[in-house]
């Protein structure tokens, strides 16, 4: 089957197409047979003959619905919540718009700001990154920040290491050359 608005191949049972979303026409075909052929299927010509292939038999009787079981017991409703916990609905839309909101210009010139200051950095990288309540945008740069300190940190240990190693061995060198004079 192809859809008549894109001609897209689309599954015969399909009801929109999955290449322009447009509604599938199903195109019914209606079957009618004449009162004389049906009753030539009925009613055998010879009746004392009867062939299996003009038999019809009677159709099933239709399962009716089962009826709704109504519960035993009522339904209790909940005990209600208390005031001071409760939120309405526009307050949980404007909190959840202030999570997920972009960060503007100024917003990051602030954030820049507060992290060229030494101590006030860590804590509110540290505050961004653990609340549960700044804005996504706000905590994937903490996110960010910790990752890459933590980073520079691993390179700077390991930096540190070779370069004792490397003194070390220079020391070793010089130490040789002084007792071999």
């Amino acid at each position: 089957m192809f859809c008549t608005n894109c001609g897209k191949e689309i599954k015969d049972d399909a009801k929109f197409c999955d290449g322009c979303g447009q509604a599938v026409k199903v195109k019914e075909v209606e079957v009618v047979a004449t009162v004389q052929e049906v009753e030539e299927v009925v009613e055998p010509k010879d009746t004392n003959e009867v062939s299996e292939s003009k038999v019809i038999e009677e159709p099933k009787k239709a399962i009716e619905p089962k009826k709704a079981i109504e519960p035993k017991k009522a339904i209790e409703p909940k005990k209600p919540v208390e005031a001071e916990k409760t939120i309405k609905p526009e307050k949980m839309i404007k909190k959840e718009v202030s999570l997920i909101k972009p960060i503007g210009i100024f917003g990051f010139i602030w954030m820049f700001f507060l992290m060229a200051i030494p101590i006030v950095n860590v804590i509110v990288v540290l505050v961004w990154a653990f609340s549960k309540s700044k804005n996504v945008n706000k905590k994937n740069y903490a996110w960010a920040v910790i990752i890459l300190f933590l980073f520079s940190l691993a390179v700077s240990i390991f930096a540190s290491i070779q370069i004792g190693l490397n003194f070390a061995l220079i020391f070793d060198n010089i130490q040789d050359i002084i007792n071999g004079l």
